[in-house]
C-alpha cells in the first residue's frame, strides 16, 4: 500500500504534466479527427481507393517515423541546454538538427518516387488499389520535406515550453485540410473531383501553411532557439558528433520500429482487401485514443530532459514511475470508452464492405483491452531516450518487435495460409507479446542507466 501511495504525486506535479500533455494531445486529437473524416471522404470513392490510399500512408509512416527519429536525438540536447541555460549551444543544436531533417527529407522523396509502385504491389493485388495508390503516392511525396519542417520547429517549440503555439498553428493547418478535401475529392463549390488526387493536394496546402506560420512566427517574436539561429551556418565538431551519436540509434530505432509494423501490415494484408480496409478502418479510430502519446513523449521528455540538464538526479526514478502510472490509468479510461463505441463507429464507413466494418470492430475491441499496455511500454520507451539511452531505446522498441511479433506474423501469414477468421487470433497473440516487453521496460527503468546529464559532457 505504500509503494503504491508513493506513486500518486502532487497537484503541482500533475498540473505541470498535463499544461505540456494537454496542447499536444488536443492538436492530434483535431488532426487525428480530421484524418477521420478524410478517410470517410476517400471510402466514399469506393474500396480500392481506401485500399491504396491506406498503403500510401504506410509509405509516408515509415518517412514521418524517420523525421521524428532524426529530430528526437537532437531534441533531446535541446531540452537538457534549455535546462541548463546554455542558449548558444540550443541555437547550435538546432542547426545540426535542420540539415539532418533536410537530408532525410530528400532522400525520402528519392526512396518514395524510385520503389513506390513496388511497395504497392507487395501488399496489394488489384490493380485498381494500386493505380489509385501511385496517384495519391505521386501528390504526397511533395509533402515529405514541410513534414520535416513542422516536426522540426513544432517539436522545438515545445522543447522550449511553448506547447500552445504548434497546437494553434496545427489546428490552423488541419482545417484547412479538411477545407481542401471537402473542395478538392468529390470536387464542391465548382472545384475539380479530384479523388484521391485531391485529398493528398489538399494535404500538402495544409502542410505549407501550417510550415509558413511555424517559421514565420518563431522568427518575427525572437524566441530563443530561433534568434540569429542562422546569422551563421556553422556547427561544432562536438555538437555534430554527440548529435549523431544520439540521433541514429533513434533514427534506427523509429525505421526498423515503423518497418516492423509495415511488416506486421502487410503479414495481415495475405488476409485480402477486406483486412486491409479494416484495419485502416480500425487504426483511424484508434488514432483518436493514441493522443495520450505525444502527450506522454512531449510531458516526458521535457519533465526528465529539464531535471536531468539542471543536474536535479535525486528522485527522477521515483518520478518515472509516476509519469508512467499517469499514463496507465488515462489509457484505462481511453480503453472503456473505445470498447464502448467500438460497435457503432465502424458504421460511418457505409460505403466499405459489412465485412470490414464488423472485423475493425473486433481489433478495436482488442486495441482497447491492451491500451494501457502500450501506454505503459510507450512510457518506458520516451524516460529512456529523454535520458539519452538510445541504444536502450532501440533494444527495447524495434530489436523486440523484429525478434519476436514481425517472425511470428510472418511465418503465420505466409507459411501456414489460414482462413480469414483466424487474423483475430493472430492479432490477439502479436498484442499479448507487448507483455513480455513491459518486463523488460520494468526492469530497464529501474536500473536507472538513462539518468545522465548529457549537458556536462557536451
Amino acid at each position: 500500500m505504500h509503494k503504491l501511495k508513493k506513486l500518486i504525486a502532487t497537484k503541482d506535479f500533475y498540473k505541470r504534466i498535463l499544461l505540456l500533455a494537454v496542447p499536444v494531445m488536443l492538436q492530434q486529437g483535431i488532426t487525428n479527427t480530421v484524418s477521420l473524416l478524410d478517410t470517410l471522404m476517400v471510402a466514399s470513392l469506393g474500396d480500392y481507393s481506401l485500399g491504396g490510399v491506406a498503403i500510401v500512408s504506410n509509405i509516408i509512416f515509415v518517412l514521418g517515423a524517420l523525421l521524428i527519429g532524426s529530430a528526437a536525438g537532437a531534441g533531446i540536447y535541446i531540452v537538457q541546454f534549455f535546462g541548463a541555460k546554455n542558449y548558444d549551444k540550443m541555437r547550435e543544436t538546432f542547426r545540426a538538427r535542420t540539415y539532418l531533417v533536410l537530408l532525410i527529407s530528400i532522400f525520402g522523396i528519392v526512396i518514395a518516387k524510385v520503389f513506390g509502385e513496388d511497395i504497392l504491389r507487395l501488399f496489394l493485388k488489384e490493380e485498381l488499389a494500386i493505380s489509385e495508390g501511385m496517384k495519391y503516392l505521386n501528390v504526397m511525396i511533395f509533402t515529405i520535406i514541410p513534414l520535416g519542417i513542422i516536426n522540426l520547429y513544432a517539436s522545438t517549440y515545445r522543447e522550449n515550453q511553448h506547447t500552445m503555439i504548434p497546437m494553434i498553428f496545427g489546428i490552423i493547418a488541419v482545417l484547412v485540410n479538411l477545407i481542401g478535401n471537402y473542395l478538392l475529392i468529390n470536387g464542391h463549390f465548382g472545384f475539380p473531383k479530384m479523388g484521391v488526387e485531391g485529398a493528398a493536394l489538399a494535404t500538402l496546402i495544409s502542410r505549407l501553411v501550417e510550415v509558413v506560420l511555424l517559421i514565420s512566427y518563431a522568427h518575427y517574436k525572437k524566441f530563443i532557439f530561433a534568434e540569429k539561429v542562422f546569422r551563421t551556418l556553422y556547427v561544432s565538431k562536438d555538437i555534430i558528433k554527440s548529435v549523431l551519436f544520439k540521433t541514429l540509434p533513434l533514427m534506427l530505432n523509429e525505421f526498423f520500429w515503423s518497418m516492423g509494423m509495415i511488416m506486421l501490415n502487410l503479414s495481415y494484408s495475405q488476409y485480402g482487401l477486406v483486412v486491409v480496409n479494416a484495419f485502416t478502418i480500425a487504426s483511424t479510430i484508434n488514432n483518436l485514443f493514441f493522443i495520450i502519446f505525444g502527450g506522454l513523449a512531449n510531458g516526458i521528455a521535457i519533465i526528465i530532459g529539464q531535471e536531468l540538464g539542471a543536474n536535479r538526479l535525486e528522485g527522477l526514478k521515483l518520478t518515472a514511475a509516476r509519469l508512467i502510472t499517469f499514463g496507465v490509468v488515462v489509457c484505462w479510461g481511453f480503453g472503456i470508452i473505445l470498447a464502448i463505441t467500438s460497435p457503432f463507429t465502424p458504421r460511418l464507413y457505409g460505403h466499405i464492405s459489412i465485412e470490414s466494418q464488423l472485423l475493425a470492430t473486433k481489433f478495436m475491441l482488442l486495441v482497447s483491452c491492451f491500451l494501457w499496455v502500450y501506454a505503459y511500454n510507450a512510457s518506458c520507451f520516451f524516460i529512456l531516450r529523454a535520458g539519452g539511452s538510445t541504444l536502450s531505446a532501440l533494444i527495447f522498441d524495434s530489436l523486440f518487435t523484429w525478434l519476436l511479433p514481425v517472425p511470428i506474423a510472418v511465418y503465420v501469414a505466409f507459411f501456414m495460409k489460414g482462413e480469414r477468421p483466424y487474423i483475430v487470433y493472430l492479432y490477439l497473440f502479436i498484442q499479448c507479446l507487448d507483455f513480455i516487453k513491459l518486463t523488460i521496460g520494468t526492469i530497464m527503468i529501474k536500473r536507472g542507466k538513462w539518468i545522465r546529464n548529457l549537458t556536462l559532457r557536451t
